[in-house]
């Protein structure tokens, strides 16, 4: 499996942080889940995520076949294994996701090219503008 993982600039992203994405090579694989995917017509899983506070976790996962319609649902333990392994991906890159002001994103698996492209957004807390004022 390839992964390319990319940071997305956005409103609420630091200034230092790059638009530019980068990319990292993993091997991992879940061939007899992947082959499910494939028999049931499956082209691309989507997993989206936020967290913030300590707390967070995964909003939705999404399978869809090549015509782009809305496939199957699997069952718990299924669903499970994904969110797990994406999960998994996310801890590596960002183990520090839900905490403070945490972060948002997705992770999208193309089945076909068996590989996963992984986008994070930073939240950066907004502090108060300091007035001083002459007593």
């Amino acid at each position: 499996m390839h992964i390319e993982l990319a940071t997305c600039v956005g409103d609420d992203t630091p200034f230092d942080l790059s638009d530019e994405p980068s990319h990292l090579h993993m091997v991992g694989h879940s061939p007899d889940l992947k082959e499910l995917l494939r028999n049931h017509g499956v082209v691309v899983v989507s997993a989206q995520y936020r967290g913030m506070d300590g707390r967070g976790g995964f909003d939705s996962l999404r399978f869809t076949t090549a015509d782009g319609a809305d496939g199957l649902v699997f069952d718990g333990p299924r669903n499970l294994r994904l969110k797990s392994m994406f999960r998994a991906m996310l801890l590596a890159r960002h183990p520090n996701w839900c905490h403070g002001a945490g972060s948002y994103g997705g992770f999208r698996w193309d089945i076909r090219s068996d590989s996963v492209t992984h986008c994070h957004c930073a939240r950066v807390q907004e502090r108060e503008p300091m007035v001083g004022h002459r007593v």
